[in-house]
């Protein structure tokens, strides 16, 4: 991906740069701004944010190839 975020998780702040990742667990409180004009993830969540319900396969694929990404392998499943 391209373009630079700053994501502050509590008060921690880290800057994201193009090929840098974050992975933050479930239900953690966290912010993000968009700091330079080229990146797509701001794009990316403006058009998920819009789904309503589950979206098919077709659509995760398309939502990921518009945003220049591309989804591998199959979906995580949480223990039971």
């Amino acid at each position: 991906m391209e373009g630079e975020y700053l994501f502050q998780v509590g008060d921690d702040k880290y800057q994201i740069k193009s090929g840098d990742t974050i992975f933050l667990p479930r239900n953690v409180q966290h912010a993000f701004i968009q700091l330079t004009e080229k990146g797509k993830m701001e794009a990316f969540f403006k058009v998920t944010d819009k789904w309503t319900s589950p979206p098919t396969k077709e659509e995760i694929v398309k939502v990921f190839a518009d945003h220049d990404m591309k989804v591998v392998g199959t979906p995580l499943k949480a223990d039971d």
